[in-house]
């Protein structure tokens, strides 16, 4: 532990702490699942769609605040 520049007592702190927080793995990661997407029920229109100057565009579902929509295009 030394050789790695970590003192033993802080070493077996971290071992303990971790052991608290740490779940152990139900079982071990196998393979991927297959998920399959379901289409929409009703085709729906757009609220709103921005385009950035750089190309990127977001589109809204749903009528959003022009506060809401301000801090998003803010970030």
């Amino acid at each position: 532990m030394l050789q790695r520049g970590i003192n033993r007592a802080t070493f077996y702190y971290w071992c303990k702490k971790l052991e608290v927080v740490s779940e152990p793995i139900s079982e071990p990661f196998t393979s991927f699942k297959r998920l399959a997407a379901l289409a929409p029920a009703v085709e729906q229109q757009p609220f709103l769609k921005v385009t950035l100057p750089n190309g990127a565009s977001v589109t809204f579902y749903e009528e959003i605040s022009i506060d809401h929509l301000k801090r998003l295009l803010a970030c």
